[in-house]
């Protein structure tokens, strides 16, 4: 009677196990250029998977300039261009800003002092503009990342207290690609 009690309730085990593992959550985005006149072509994916501790965050991406680029979800589902306040179009404007703690479902970590929800980490891709890269952000799910965007920028994430216009004159936070959350 004990070995059957004991194959029952290790048979349970591994349904509330199983059930627990099909409840993680895996998104795949494929990532295109961004334009002034809209999506380029596909250059890779970037595929997000809920993990205890967090967010799993794989990218998979080729023909990006070679460098340090920042990683960031965005507010908007969108990767259109827009039209800045000169009038000059703006790649990958529609994605709106980086998503801050306010937009998020989930307790999110704070970031950083200076950094918002959203800024992820840096790529930094070879000189044949490949990076192949996993990270895991703690404190952010699957689920808090839905019909937003994930935008690569020309260049490295910012410091803290770095003054944006700086980056801006440098065209270091220019969207040079992006992918629609769904």
């Amino acid at each position: 009677m004990k070995i059957r009690t004991a194959i029952i309730s290790a048979c349970f085990g591994l349904a509330v196990s199983a059930a627990i593992q099909v409840q993680a959550e895996t998104l795949t985005v494929t990532v295109e250029n961004a334009t002034t006149a809209g999506r380029g072509a596909a250059i890779g994916t970037v595929t997000f998977t809920d993990e205890p501790d967090g967010m799993l965050v794989t990218t998979q991406l080729d023909n990006l300039p070679p460098g340090v680029h920042k990683l960031a979800i965005h507010e908007n589902p969108s990767c259109m261009h827009s039209t800045s306040s000169p009038g000059e179009a703006e790649a990958a404007k529609g994605a709106g800003d980086v998503l801050s703690m306010a937009h998020t479902t989930s307790e999110v970590a704070a970031p950083a002092t200076g950094y918002k929800t959203g800024d992820m980490t840096s790529l930094t891709t070879d000189e044949n503009g490949r990076v192949y890269q996993t990270m895991l952000i703690r404190g952010m799910q699957v689920s808090d990342i839905k019909e937003r965007s994930v935008v690569i920028h020309q260049g490295p994430d910012l410091n803290p207290g770095e003054h944006k216009s700086t980056v801006r004159l440098t065209g270091a936070d220019d969207r040079i690609a992006c992918g629609v959350i769904r």
